[in-house]
């Protein structure tokens, strides 16, 4: 997708939309890194000593993992605590930022993703 169509698209997009857009994109990346996982997992039960080898990251796939190493520190933080941690607390950014300086850098982070992941 050229850059100018990409400017256009999210231009027409809400910030909900944009939102819901990532919000499923790391959904399903998640899914199929889990699925992967336990396939490993099961065809080398015995090998299970190396866990960091089964770690969930190393299952996402190419296009996924360049998306995240492409995004700033920031972005990289935003995307991963929203979407992909198991993160409970909803308030985990109070620790960073303000609820206004998060919500401006979470929409900077989801252009940003987007802008990554749709341009591969």
């Amino acid at each position: 997708m050229n850059l100018l169509h990409q400017q256009t698209y999210f231009h027409n997009m809400s910030n909900i939309e944009k939102y819901k857009s990532v919000e499923n994109i790391c959904f399903l990346e998640l899914s199929k890194s889990k699925s992967q996982r336990w396939d490993a997992l099961k065809n080398s039960y015995s090998e299970l000593q190396n866990k960091d080898e089964y770690k969930l990251g190393k299952f996402y796939s190419n296009n996924f993992s360049k998306v995240l190493a492409c995004l700033t520190d920031i972005s990289k933080m935003i995307i991963e605590n929203e979407f992909l941690n198991n993160n409970k607390n909803k308030s985990w950014y109070l620790l960073y930022f303000s609820k206004t300086t998060y919500y401006k850098y979470r929409n900077n982070a989801i252009d940003e993703f987007l802008f990554y992941y749709l341009d591969n």
